[in-house]
C-alpha cells in the first residue's frame, strides 16, 4: 500500500560543528536523526518504508530524518529537492540508502551536506546546480562512497568513481590516482575551477563532465595514462584522433591538430572561443560541438578535407548544399550561399545575436531546431517555394527538439508573391508577402 502525506513535525535541534578548514560538517560522525517537528515533507510509504518526495520548508540548515510517524525513511527520491533555494547545510538521515537523480538540483544556496554511512546509491546530478556547494561530507564508515577534499566518490564493484565535484571549488584540482572514472557531469558548473589534472588510473570520462567550467582553461593528464592525452591544455583521446574537451575558459582562436577525425560536444560552452580551425584529418563533427560558443564568428576548415568545408566562415557539407553550423557569434544579417539544399539540425541554435537570414531558392529541406534560441531573429526571408519540415523530431537531432524556431518567438517567416507551399504559418510561426525593394517586414502585407 502506498500513501501520499506532508507532515509538520519538529526536527530535533543539531549542532552543525565547522571545522577549521569551514569546510567539513559533523554530527556526532552521522549519526541518526530522530523523528523530525518543524519541517513540511510529502513523502509515500511503500512496504513499511517512507520515500521522501518533496519539502515545502524554509529553514537553512536541515535534517532528514531517520523516522516519519515511527517509520524509516530509506530514500529520497527523485527531484526531492529541486531547487529548494533556502537551504545552506543538510544532514541526512542515517538509514537512508537512496539519494535519487537530481534529488538536490539547483539548491543554489546550499554549501554543505552530510551524507551517512547507510547510502549506497547516489542518483546522477543529485547535487547539480548547487552553485554554493563548498563540500560534500560522508561518513568513514560508508561502504560505498566516500569524500576527500570535500570531493565525492563511489565505488561500483572494483572501480572507484568520481561522481562530484563541489561547484564551489576554486584554483587547480588533481584527481587522485587510484580514481578509475569521472562520472557524467562530475565538475559540470565548477566555474571556478582553472585547471584539472588527470591521472594514469582514469580510463573513462563521462559526458558533460567539464559543462560549464567557464575558468577552466587547463586539462593535464599523465604522460603514462593509456586512455587520454593532452596537447596545449585540451584533452583528447591517446591516440589523438578525437578531440574529447576544449576548456571552456580558452579565448581567442584555435586550431585542431592535423590527426583529428572526430569531435563530439568539445568546444560547448566555449563562450570566449572566437574562431576555430577545422584541419583536413576530421571526419565527423558531433552534435552540440560547437552549442553556446556565443563568440564565435567563424569557422574554417582546410581545403582538403573530404567532408567539410567553409563559405565565409559558415560550416557546410564539402558540396556546400548542407549548411551545417552557422557560428553562434554571427551578428545582423546573413544571406545562406546560393546551392544549399539543406538547413541542418540546429545550424543556427542560440545564433542571439542574428537579426535576420534570408534563404535562397535553392532550400528544399529545413531541419529539427535550425533556428531554435534565436532569441533576436525578427525575420526569414525566403526567396523559393515553401521548404519541407521534418516529420520525425527524433531525426538527426540530440536530443528531440519540438519546433524548427523553439524560442525565436519574435520571427515571421517572409515569402514571394508567386512563390508555392505557404499557409498562414510556417513552423509554428506566421507568414507574410515578402517586396524585396524594401526587404523590412514595415512594408510587408501580412496575409
Amino acid at each position: 500500500m502506498i500513501m501520499n502525506r506532508t507532515v509538520s513535525k519538529m526536527i530535533a535541534r543539531q549542532a552543525w560543528l565547522w571545522t577549521a578548514m569551514g569546510l567539513a560538517v559533523a554530527v556526532a560522525g552521522c549519526r541518526s536523526v530522530p523523528d523530525s517537528e518543524d519541517y513540511r515533507w510529502g513523502y509515500t510509504v511503500t512496504n513499511g518504508t517512507v520515500t521522501i518526495t518533496n519539502y515545502t520548508g524554509s529553514g537553512e540548515t536541515m535534517a532528514i530524518p531517520s523516522r516519519i510517524n515511527g517509520l524509516p525513511v530509506t530514500s529520497v527520491g527523485t527531484h526531492a529537492f529541486f531547487r529548494s533555494t533556502s537551504l545552506t547545510n543538510v544532514l541526512i538521515g542515517n538509514g537512508v540508502r537512496t539519494i535519487g537523480d537530481s534529488a538536490f538540483f539547483g539548491c543554489a544556496g546550499l554549501t554543505n551536506i552530510a551524507i551517512p554511512a547507510s547510502v549506497n546509491i547516489i542518483g546522477e546530478d543529485a547535487f547539480r546546480d548547487c552553485n554554493s556547494l563548498e563540500a560534500i561530507v560522508v561518513d568513514a564508515r560508508n561502504r560505498f562512497n566516500s569524500a576527500a577534499d570535500g570531493v565525492l566518490f563511489t565505488r561500483e564493484q572494483f572501480t572507484i568513481i568520481l561522481v562530484r565535484c563541489p561547484e564551489r571549488k576554486t584554483g587547480t584540482y588533481a584527481i587522485p590516482d587510484n580514481v578509475d572514472s569521472i562520472g557524467k557531469g562530475a565538475f559540470a558548473g565548477c566555474d571556478r575551477l582553472t585547471g584539472v589534472t588527470i591521472p594514469d588510473s582514469v580510463s573513462r570520462i563521462g559526458g558533460r563532465a567539464f559543462e560549464g567550467c567557464g575558468s577552466l582553461t587547463n586539462i593535464a593528464v599523465a604522460a603514462t595514462n593509456t586512455s587520454y592525452s593532452t596537447i596545449d591544455g585540451v584533452l583528447f583521446n591517446k591516440a589523438q584522433s578525437q578531440l574529447i574537451r576544449f576548456p571552456p575558459g580558452w579565448s581567442g582562436s584555435y586550431s585542431i591538430p592535423d590527426g583529428v577525425t572526430s569531435i563530439g560536444i568539445a568546444f560547448a560552452g566555449c563562450t570566449r572561443l572566437t574562431s576555430v580551425a577545422l584541419p583536413a584529418s576530421l571526419a565527423n563533427i558531433g552534435f552540440w560541438a560547437f552549442r553556446d560558443c556565443s563568440s564565435l564568428t567563424n569557422i574554417t576548415v582546410h581545403d582538403a578535407n573530404a567532408f567539410y568545408s567553409s563559405v565565409d566562415g559558415v560550416l557546410c557539407n564539402k558540396a556546400h548544399t548542407q549548411l551545417i553550423r552557422c557560428p553562434p557569434g554571427r551578428t545582423g544579417s546573413y544571406s545562406i550561399p546560393p546551392g544549399v539544399t539543406n538547413i541542418g539540425c540546429q545550424a543556427f541554435e542560440h545564433g542571439s545575436r542574428l537579426t535576420d537570414v534570408t534563404v535562397p531558392p535553392s532550400v528544399t529541406d529545413v531541419e529539427v531546431a535550425a533556428f531554435a534560441e534565436c532569441t533576436n531573429l525578427t525575420a526569414v526571408y525566403f526567396r523559393g517555394n515553401a521548404p519541407n519540415l521534418p516529420a520525425d523530431i527524433n531525426r538527426g537531432c540530440m536530443p528531440p527538439r519540438p519546433t524548427i524556431f523553439e524560442h525565436a518567438d519574435q520571427v515571421t517567416i517572409y515569402h514571394l508573391p508567386g512563390t508555392t507551399g505557404w499557409s498562414h504559418t510556417f513552423g509554428g510561426r506566421p507568414t507574410a508577402i515578402w517586396n524585396p525593394q524594401t526587404n523590412t517586414a514595415a512594408n510587408a502585407e501580412k496575409k
